[in-house]
């Protein structure tokens, strides 16, 4: 992360940065005046999820992949994030297995489903899935 600036002056009690990060991941802020110090955790959520699908027509009650890529503002790979979702269907009988919810291991996830409906399902463009 980028802080501005980088030495502070305090009114009042007050001092104002701002803090540039453009990576989805944790850190940690500190401030210090050489006798007070404080640190502060701060964990940054993905600017947008990228939900890949097969590009195949799928026979009902086929269990097929879901795969998930957390994207920071400059629109790569989120690696240090690693928060969960939950995911829901447009499609009547998806199951997600093994839950509806997935956790993010260095800004990736998988999860599983399954689509029972009449007749062969294509996961696009009918099949949306939320996160």
């Amino acid at each position: 992360p980028t802080i501005n600036p980088s030495t502070l002056t305090f009114v009042n009690g007050v001092a104002t940065a701002s803090v540039t990060a453009s990576t989805a991941a944790p850190f940690s802020l500190r401030a210090s005046d050489g006798i007070l110090t404080t640190t502060q955790s701060i964990t940054l959520l993905p600017a947008s999820l990228k939900v890949e699908l097969p590009s195949l027509q799928l026979a009902s009650g086929t269990l097929f992949p879901i795969m998930i890529t957390a994207l920071d503002s400059n629109g790569s790979p989120a690696m240090g994030y690693s928060g969960t979702i939950t995911l829901t269907s447009n499609v009547a009988g998806t199951v997600f297995q093994p839950a509806n919810s997935v956790t993010f291991n260095n800004g990736l996830a998988t999860i599983s489903a399954t689509v029972s409906s009449l007749g062969p399902v294509t996961s696009r463009p009918r099949a949306r899935f939320r996160v």
